[in-house]
């Protein structure tokens, strides 16, 4: 029978190729002009069936998204991850291992953002562990290198951290649920005064370090932000250690009252319930005997945690300080007292408060005072490390001069004052120095 060709099915089958060719065209523009929003699984295994046998080159050949999966094995390699983001995810950190070999190199390299887990990072020359700019790190054993992670912005979760030089160096980001052991400094953080960068430092065990948490402000014109909570900080030889390396007569800016420089450090444990132990465990003065810091330990727990007790308020609070060998808070920030009407003031360094003497004392200290211009407006004053005044030495005018007072630890009312921290302020002309006391009797 002779076919009959309907014009109107031809027209339809026109139209079906024409469709057809038309989406191709378009699906595979798509593919070109974005190309990584197709996330692939790029697998790695150094002795059996993957897509490749090294870590970087399968980095070298992933996109964007992409995630690299590595079977167990060595893989003798120190990895650029470049600036793709990806994720890099290992077996597990008790069989797959990155060992870089290569003196002062790096193990793990890169400037995107990453997802790194489950890895064992280790060497046995000098090199570095983690160096990117942001990433989430879990799970992964880092140790016997000099940095072990070094991050602009991170999440860092499960890991082990040890045997180190440092621990983590971290801006800003969040430090959770880590073991961050035996390190030089086990996390070190620099607060960076041009950033509004945060830190949360929660439940991590942190232990015989040289110092657990190594906190630097290179600035106080702005206020810190810092959460360490539900911590276990014990045998390091200082659990805390703060900094500020810039004496604050020489950045007065946006910070002009005491109580910007108060660290708070409510509602830990300290090993005892006794407050002249648990002040003994705190040194609060600048190491130059310029000024000295408060750390307000007003109220403590009065037993161990057994629970990961937590707070987000900004502060010290609810961790467990146990055995630390020198101290388990060591803080070198400088005080300076409220400047009337905010007025910004070059300060005068023409008085001097030195460390009393003795220093602890029982019950009678020294506390030695140095002016060099004669003023109308002097004071020395005690205070508990409530804020109350107990004892005013000094209030009025003074002339040039070097000059003894004596304190007798007793209070207005010639009371004997109770063993315990006190601070003795040397206040002229609006500025003022602070020491920190301590009665033993």
């Amino acid at each position: 029978m002779k076919r009959i060709n309907f014009p109107c099915a031809r027209y339809f089958h026109f139209i079906k190729c024409y469709l057809k060719k038309t989406i191709h065209i378009i699906f595979m523009m798509i593919i070109l002009m974005n190309g990584n929003s197709f996330t692939k699984i790029i697998t790695v295994d150094d002795d059996g069936p993957a897509d490749f046998a090294t870590i970087q080159k399968a980095i070298d050949h992933a996109n964007d998204n992409d995630t690299i999966s590595v079977s167990p094995g060595t893989y003798n390699e120190c990895l650029d991850l470049s600036t793709k983001s990806i994720s890099l995810i290992g077996a597990s950190s008790n069989n797959t291992i990155i060992k870089c070999n290569k003196n002062y190199s790096i193990a793990i390299l890169g400037k995107g953002n990453y997802v790194i887990k489950n890895f064992s990072i280790t060497s046995d020359v000098t090199i570095n562990g983690i160096q990117v700019t942001s990433a989430t790190i879990e799970n992964n054993v880092i140790k016997n290198v000099l940095t072990g992670i070094s991050i602009d912005s991170g999440f860092i979760k499960g890991n082990t951290i040890e045997n180190n030089r440092v621990g983590v160096v971290i801006r800003t980001g969040t430090i959770i649920n880590n073991l961050i052991k035996n390190n030089g400094d086990g996390i070190s953080y620099h607060k960076n005064v041009q950033l509004n960068n945060y830190l949360i430092i929660k439940n991590n065990e942190i232990y015989g370090n040289d110092n657990g948490i190594k906190y630097i402000i290179t600035s106080p014109e702005y206020p810190d932000s810092t959460v360490i909570s539900g911590n276990t900080i014990h045998n390091n030889f200082i659990g805390i250690y703060y900094n500020y390396p810039v004496p604050a007569q020489k950045s007065l800016n946006k910070v002009d009252s005491i109580s910007s420089y108060l660290i708070n450090a409510k509602w830990n444990w300290w090993g005892t319930t006794l407050e002249d132990s648990i002040a003994k465990s705190i040194l609060d003065n600048d190491d130059m005997g310029d000024n000295s810091a408060v750390v307000d330990f007003s109220e403590w727990l009065l037993e161990q945690q057994q629970t990961n007790n937590q707070s987000d308020t900004i502060g010290i609070h609810y961790n467990n300080f146990i055995n630390n060998t020198n101290f388990n808070v060591y803080a070198t920030i400088p005080v300076v007292s409220t400047i009337e009407k905010g007025e910004l003031k070059k300060f005068d360094e023409s008085f001097y408060l030195y460390q009393n003497y003795p220093n602890p004392f029982n019950p009678t200290t020294n506390i030695r005072i140095r002016i060099v211009k004669s003023s109308e407006n002097t004071k020395l004053i005690i205070f508990d490390i409530r804020g109350r005044v107990v004892k005013t030495l000094l209030n009025g005018a003074l002339s040039a001069g070097t000059y003894n007072y004596y304190w007798n630890s007793m209070d207005h009312d010639e009371n004997e004052m109770p063993s315990g921290v006190y601070f003795c302020k040397f206040e002229i002309n609006g500025y003022s120095q602070t020491k920190k006391i301590m009665l033993i009797r």
